[in-house]
């Protein structure tokens, strides 16, 4: 019987002096303890994004310790590593933050020649609402592949958060029936639609994005 487990994980090597049963116990509780740091660093970064994001404030040479401090967490955050090996132990990413809803680090994508993107950084958040607004073949539509994972970086990294049910109409509008309401083509005929995981009436959750209320 084992008296000692070493375990490594993510690059990481921890010493447990138990047997296997004991050792399973503590490495859940490890994974626990991890995942609420991570939650409280997720939103620590996610009220920094926000802040720095009202511009002139965060150019103040008083903020300037704040603005490095940010970009340290940043790093920090990029260097995370949160894949695990083929152990049954696992994290359990849901218990994340989730206000981060895309990280975009340094993105570039190049196809026949042609820099449709470079050096795109970026951090949406839960709650932003974007206009991407450009000529036509600039690449709009290739960033939205890009952040839905539909297409992959040529360089840089895109990274999903957690908790997203994604609902996209292209703008060749495939999936939409123009017989139907805005309503109806949302909800599929149905009152409510569900939004981070809270049941809203299809009309109260459309006029957050302006719509009127006959649903057209």
């Amino acid at each position: 019987m084992a008296t000692r487990i070493v375990d490594l994980d993510r690059g990481k090597l921890v010493s447990y002096p138990s047997n296997y049963d004991k050792y399973l116990e503590e490495k859940a509780e490890d994974l626990r303890v991890e995942a609420l740091q991570n939650e409280l660093f997720d939103k620590k970064l996610a009220q920094e994004e926000v802040w720095i994001r009202q511009g002139i404030k965060a150019r103040r040479t008083r903020n300037e310790g704040r603005v490095r401090a940010l970009k340290a967490l940043r790093e920090e955050r990029r260097n995370r590593r949160e894949v695990q090996g083929t152990a049954k132990i696992q994290i359990d990413n849901t218990a994340r933050s989730g206000k981060i809803v895309f990280e975009v680090e340094n993105a570039g994508y190049e196809i026949g020649g042609r820099t449709l993107l470079k050096n795109f950084s970026t951090t949406i958040l839960r709650g932003d609402k974007i206009a991407l607004i450009g000529a036509n073949g600039i690449g709009k539509t290739t960033l939205i592949k890009l952040l839905l994972g539909e297409i992959q970086p040529t360089s840089g990294s895109v990274r999903c958060g957690t908790k997203l049910e994604v609902a996209y109409f292209d703008q060749y509008r495939v999936d939409l029936d123009p017989e139907k309401t805005v309503m109806d083509n949302v909800a599929d005929g149905k009152q409510d639609v569900e939004v981070n995981g809270v049941k809203r009436h299809v009309l109260g959750y459309l006029q957050d994005f302006l719509f009127r209320q006959n649903g057209r």
